[in-house]
């Protein structure tokens, strides 16, 4: 059996060494070094000695120096073409910027009843200076003074100015006049002042003159015989005055005499600090707004001779019919809104409306819009003297004062409404202090809503942006828009119930909106609630009964 196991494995071995001698041994060839080298036809570099050849041909340095002339002329052919397409090709229109009677807010008061500094029961300048801080706070950046001059009230009320170039006594001395300039120039705020140019107390000087038949004042005033209705007859002259519905005297202004001596009213006021004046009764002056344009002319000649960039200004701030005050302008109103009338001009206030709804507000916005001059620059006011807001619609309060804010025109208010004041008075200073604590405190006042929209009020589409104003299911709304900038949106429910809209169709709209303020009537003095969403989609915004609200978004065009 091993001899078997033993035979077997011989053979196996026997057969693999066989296997291994016989098999072909492979073969290592070496390439040859010629194989390597290139072939005559193939392409061969420039030698250096070929190449020094051609740096210093004249042939090749006279090429390469046109091709470098070459290509620095066609670079500063470029580069001047490029400047000169910067320069000359057409560019989209950059608004101008809008001056301070176009910013606002304009602020109204009467010295006599703002504030009193001494107790006498009469307000003064030095009351005044007083709240200039906190005028500054709540985003003021003009006053308009009025009954600011020695005068005294005639027969029916009205006021008549003594002496037009002091001021009244009760109110303060020159001294406090200037103290008073220096404080509103340090704060940047500008001050406008009630000229009334068309008649004066009968204690004016030049009337006294007018009565004693002076030569140079004879004519001062207009003067007749008889003593029909709307005429006073005076003793000394023998001969009746003219007084119109009121009971002062009017300055006869188509005599240049007057027309020189109220320049030199200008004149001494401006030289004094003032920004503008307010003439709202002229009808001396002709019998025809035509026949009254070339008085208007002269004064605001002498204004705008004063200074450059329409820095002093000519205002008709009355409350006035739109038929009416959209002849104040003049016809050439220029695309900076400047017209060669009257800078600004006042119109019936919206409190006059007979009813406050969505729709009273689009029609009165759209009425005076569409009557005005092509690019004259409107007033808006909510409030007007003895219809205030807050007396007629007192829930309405931050609403209409946040309209005022928001449309393309300048905001005049009575002094309070920022806080909600429903009467002329010096009350206003205890509600002042009430809700300027409560804001302190971060409570939720008129006051915290008026000054929270500051900002906004400067921001470049609520001054130069495009405006939609509309009704929606009894809601107004309003959008203000400007490419490249937010938009805002404020949204006046009007209705006596909850009211939810979908807004996702209205033009540029984003989907979703961020709150930034809402109205406080009826939350008044209380903590905001921090459950209120700060956000809400635009195809549901909810507005409870009487609230207001404003949104900021990103428009999409």
């Amino acid at each position: 059996m091993g001899d078997v196991e033993a035979q077997s494995n011989g053979h196996t071995g026997s057969d693999e060494s066989k296997a291994l001698t016989d098999e072909k041994v492979p073969e290592v060839k070496i390439a040859s070094a010629e194989k390597g080298k290139p072939k005559d036809d193939e392409f061969k570099g420039l030698t250096k000695e070929e190449l020094l050849r051609y740096a210093t041909d004249p042939f090749w340095i006279r090429l390469r120096w046109v091709l470098f002339i070459g290509f620095w002329l066609i670079w500063v052919a470029m580069l001047v073409a490029s400047v000169v397409i910067i320069v000359y090709a057409p560019k989209c229109p950059s608004p101008e910027p809008k001056v301070w009677w176009q910013k606002g807010p304009i602020y109204k008061l009467n010295v006599a009843t703002y504030k009193d500094s001494d107790s006498d029961g009469k307000g003064d300048i030095k009351g005044l200076i007083g709240e200039l801080d906190y005028m500054v706070e709540t985003g003021i950046n003009t006053v308009f003074l009025s009954s600011l001059f020695k005068g005294a009230e005639g027969g029916n009320g009205d006021y008549g100015v003594i002496d037009y170039m002091s001021i009244d006594p009760e109110l303060g001395t020159k001294a406090d006049w200037d103290n008073l300039v220096s404080e509103l120039n340090q704060r940047n705020i500008k001050v406008i002042v009630d000229l009334p140019v068309d008649r004066t107390s009968e204690q004016h000087e030049w009337f006294e003159l007018s009565s004693a038949r002076e030569p140079e004042f004879a004519d001062f005033y207009l003067w007749q015989d008889a003593a029909d209705a709307g005429w006073t007859m005076q003793a000394e002259r023998g001969q009746a005055f003219y007084v119109g519905e009121g009971a002062l005297p009017q300055l006869n202004l188509k005599n240049e005499k007057v027309v020189t001596k109220l320049e030199e009213v200008l004149k001494h006021w401006m030289n004094s600090g003032v920004n503008g004046f307010n003439i709202n009764s002229f009808n001396s002056a002709g019998d025809s707004m035509a026949d009254r344009q070339p008085f208007i002319k002269k004064i605001r000649s002498t204004i705008d001779s004063y200074s450059e960039d329409e820095q002093h200004i000519l205002v008709s701030l009355g409350d006035r019919s739109v038929a009416e005050a959209k002849d104040l302008y003049g016809e050439a109103v220029s695309e900076v809104h400047v017209g060669e009338l009257f800078h600004l001009v006042g119109f019936t206030p919206l409190s006059a409306e007979a009813q406050l709804d969505a729709d009273s507000v689009v029609k009165y916005w759209n009425g005076l819009s569409s009557a005005m001059p092509a690019n004259a620059w409107p007033t808006f006011s909510a409030s007007g003297s003895g219809s205030r807001m807050a007396a007629s619609s007192p829930d309405m309060t931050d609403a209409m004062n946040m309209l005022s804010l928001l449309v393309p025109a300048t905001p005049v208010f009575i002094y309070g409404e920022e806080l909600g004041l429903s009467e002329d008075s010096m009350n206003w200073i205890q509600m002042q202090s009430n809700q300027t604590k409560a804001a302190a405190e971060g409570l939720q006042t008129h006051y915290t809503v008026f000054s929270s929209l500051q900002e906004l009020r400067h921001q470049e589409a609520i001054l130069f942006g495009d405006m939609e104003l509309v009704n929606k299911d009894g809601c107004l709304v309003l959008v203000r828009v400007k490419k490249g900038n937010p938009g805002y949106i404020l949204i006046v429910n009007f209705n006596a119930q909850t009211t939810t809209l979908d807004l996702h169709e209205t033009k540029n709209i984003a989907e979703n909106l961020k709150l930034l303020v809402s109205s406080v009537d009826g939350v008044e003095f209380s903590l905001p609630d921090p459950n209120n969403p700060k956000s809400v989609p635009s195809t549901e915004v909810t507005l409870e009964a009487r609230q207001a609200r404003i949104f900021t978004f990103v428009p999409v065009f």
